[in-house]
């Protein structure tokens, strides 16, 4: 079954329907928030929060034109872990200060209505995403959302591990100059303590 059949079963409560979901991308989102907090208890409460809103509000997440959530999914779980690197700022240990400069020592965690600032950094991620050369984009996909190794991107390309490393470079520069213009040009006041951290992120 597709995702977006399985989401509306889980829209009736049907607890098969949620399991073949969870089985599905438990280990690609666990893996996927890990790998950007570094921390096991933090890795957990981001995903648990996220598998109950699944499982609660499964109507209000979005599905391709394949009937894949996926991609929604992930960058839903960005949100999340931008939040959760909001509210344990003061407890962190940031490295790249350029990118915080000014910025970090101000923040404050906020509860932010996720039903707005989710859907608005969704589509700036899709814009950017978007404009990028086809092959820029699949390599930022393979390497960032799906995980996959230098070499392992490589092969699935048929490229040099090279070409690899030169094209996310090229996505996360692309990646970091747009949305620091977004910052520049100005948004609500909310979603601007969330751009440099969404820009450190991307990074990661």
């Amino acid at each position: 079954m597709t995702d977006r059949e399985l989401l509306e079963r889980i829209a009736t409560k049907d607890t098969k329907a949620f399991d073949v979901l969870y089985d599905r991308y438990e280990r690609l989102f666990y893996r996927w928030v890990y790998s950007r907090l570094n921390d096991y208890d933090a890795a957990c409460d981001v995903t648990q929060n996220f598998w109950i809103a699944v499982w609660t509000s499964p109507t209000e997440l979005q599905t391709n034109e394949q009937g894949s959530a996926k991609d929604y999914l992930l960058r839903n779980l960005t949100f999340r872990v931008l939040k959760h690197v909001q509210r344990e700022t003061n407890r962190l240990e940031i490295t790249d200060e350029k990118l915080f400069e000014q910025h970090v020592a101000n923040l404050t965690y906020t509860h932010i209505s996720e039903d707005i600032y989710v859907k608005e950094i969704l589509q700036m991620m899709d814009v950017i995403l978007n404009n990028l050369p086809p092959l820029t984009r699949r390599i930022y996909e393979l390497r960032h959302v799906e995980h996959r190794s230098v070499k392992e991107t490589a092969e699935a390309l048929s490229i040099s591990e090279k070409t690899v490393r030169n094209g996310l470079s090229s996505a996360l520069s692309t990646f970091r100059q747009e949305l620091n213009l977004m910052y520049e040009t100005g948004h609500s006041d909310k979603l601007k303590t969330l751009l440099p951290l969404l820009i450190w992120l991307l990074g990661k």
